[in-house]
């Protein structure tokens, strides 16, 4: 769980949040000519819903795990890759990359959304929280490297990290675009 606890709780609330440094918030004000500090009250309102809501379900799960006996205990140390050990082609790693590539440089998604009429600022504090549903797949080195500081297998505790990072984020997504649609002048 700690890993879920991590990412979830700290991370992707603290992320999220309207003025931070994090690497969704400064490239969105570059991209979309914005403020970092752009829709701060659906931001903020935001922020501390994932983050509340992240405590109560991590904390609800952690009952649930200790009244089944299941206590944090390090494990051994998993056997590291060697050169003999079958490796996925390289292709494979660049398709994130690529895609991202791509779908920025073949469509001109600023000129697309101010076409629709949407407010840019609107627009760049539903993208924050949105980018953070896939900050934190089982790729991404900050997981990793959470689950080496744990001392846990990478595949156990992703269903935590799932739960925090992606589907409360999401759903904070959801309600950050609801509140913006129906109220604009908080953009």
């Amino acid at each position: 769980m700690l890993p879920g606890i991590g990412l979830g709780a700290l991370a992707t609330a603290s992320c999220s949040m309207p003025g931070t440094t994090s690497d969704q918030n400064i490239i969105a004000s570059q991209f979309l000519h914005t403020s970092a500090m752009t829709a701060p009250i659906p931001g903020f309102i935001g922020g501390a819903f994932v983050l509340s809501l992240n405590i109560i379900v991590m904390n609800l799960l952690a009952r649930r795990e200790i009244a089944r006996g299941h206590l944090y205990t390090p494990q051994q140390r998993e056997q590291k890759m060697t050169e003999d050990t079958p490796k996925p082609h390289w292709l494979i790693s660049i398709i994130p990359m690529a895609s991202t590539i791509i779908g920025y440089n073949a469509f001109n998604m600023k000129q697309t959304f101010a076409q629709m009429g949407i407010s840019m600022n609107a627009l760049h504090r539903v993208a924050v929280f949105s980018s953070q549903t896939l900050d934190t797949l089982p790729t991404n080195p900050g997981y990793i490297i959470s689950t080496e500081i744990a001392e846990v297998s990478i595949n156990e505790p992703y269903k935590y990290v799932f739960i925090s990072t992606l589907l409360n984020t999401a759903i904070t997504a959801v309600l950050a675009a609801t509140r913006l649609t129906n109220f604009p002048g908080w953009a």
